[in-house]
């Protein structure tokens, strides 16, 4: 069965390119352009990875990573940032939150992101998920 993603990114023309692109490499995508539509979406339906864009217009995209991480539902869910933001504390507090990758959109093609879709799938999907760590 192929990969099913979702992808929450608020820029129509960069959410088509990347769905179409990750259609043609045999996943289906369901895209949607906010937080609140794309963790309704996660609630009701079983998918394989998240590409989550950081600034959306009604929260932060790594406001949205803490709540699927701290859902037991969802917590497994990988989740691939995809983002223009490139500050190094954005960047830790991502993975610290328990993000898979990050991934600049401005620096990578779309051949190199559904690249790094299909390796963050192989990887997750050969090794159990574990949970995210608390912070001390």
């Amino acid at each position: 069965m192929n990969p099913r993603l979702i992808i929450i990114e608020d820029e129509e023309p960069i959410r088509e390119l990347y769905k179409r692109q990750l259609t043609l490499a045999g996943m289906q995508t369901d895209g949607f352009a906010n937080g609140k539509e794309g963790l309704e979406a996660i609630s009701k339906t079983q998918y394989n990875l998240l590409l989550l864009d950081i600034m959306l217009p009604d929260m932060n995209g790594l406001e949205i990573l803490k709540q699927i991480k701290a859902n037991p539902q969802t917590k497994d869910l990988p989740v691939l940032l995809l983002t223009n933001l490139g500050q190094d504390a954005v960047i830790k507090e991502g993975f610290q939150l328990g993000a898979e990758g990050y991934m600049i959109k401005a620096a990578y093609t779309p051949d190199q992101i559904v690249q790094e879709v299909k390796n963050i799938l192989q990887r997750t999907q050969q090794t159990p998920a574990t949970p995210p760590q608390q912070p001390q």
